[in-house]
């Protein structure tokens, strides 16, 4: 099976790489926009090849698409696969927490500081934030095949800037997370998966919201009896 090339902390590829994901994370580059590496090389001041490297792992991790003679474009996604999305990350984060719980101090210091992130954080980085603070769960299970599972999932799909355009949304999304780092806290995994169901079922009602095409029997809401 072909996998995402791995960039260490330090090259010039994982630093191309992060901008790219940035961008379409936060939604200044939206679905169906078309990447060239030669007008992405010249804006971040370097080659074509880091470039290149970068847009073939965001192919291979499903944040782009590329086709025969369409070149590389951020890649749309339907509604059914956005809840698709949203059942499997909320499957893993559930696994994640059984795990995960009790945690360490500085895994409990590292969920606290994402949360402070996601307090301060602008609009436009909202969901990349959020995001950060879901991938930590999983990375505090200490569950390798769990994170190279998650790393194949496109966030951005989930955590783009229209899903947190609402104040209403964000405002509670954030009293979700914070309950979260409380669960955490008191190493209460039972409490923690309620949350996260509930965080994910925010999300799902979003898409349904802004994706009218959406059937809602597609992500019932007792499919996981809540």
């Amino acid at each position: 099976m072909t996998t995402a090339p791995t960039f260490s902390a330090s090259s010039l590829g994982d630093r191309v790489y992060k901008l790219i994901l940035s961008r379409v994370v936060n939604g200044l580059w939206p679905p169906g926009m078309h990447l060239k590496q030669a007008v992405i090389a010249k804006e971040f001041d370097v080659s074509q090849a880091p470039v290149r490297e970068a847009l073939h792992a965001l192919v291979l991790r499903g944040f782009l698409e590329s086709g025969r003679n369409q070149g590389v474009r951020v890649k749309k996604f339907e509604s059914t696969e956005l809840l698709e999305i949203l059942d499997l990350r909320l499957a893993l984060e559930e696994a994640a927490a059984r795990r995960g719980i009790p945690c360490t101090r500085s895994d409990l210091r590292e969920l606290g500081d994402c949360l402070h992130r996601i307090k301060t954080t602008q609009v436009t980085s909202f969901g990349g934030d959020v995001d950060d603070f879901h991938r930590q769960i999983i990375q505090m299970s200490r569950n390798q095949m769990f994170l190279q599972t998650w790393e194949r999932i496109p966030g951005s799909a989930v955590f783009g800037v229209e899903t947190f355009r609402e104040f209403s949304l964000r405002k509670a999304y954030l009293r979700i997370l914070k309950g979260i780092v409380s669960a955490y806290r008191e190493a209460d995994a039972t409490r923690a998966s309620e949350l996260l169901r509930e965080a994910y079922a925010q999300l799902q009602r979003r898409f349904v919201q802004i994706a009218p095409s959406t059937h809602p029997d597609a992500y019932p809401a007792d499919r996981r009896g809540g």
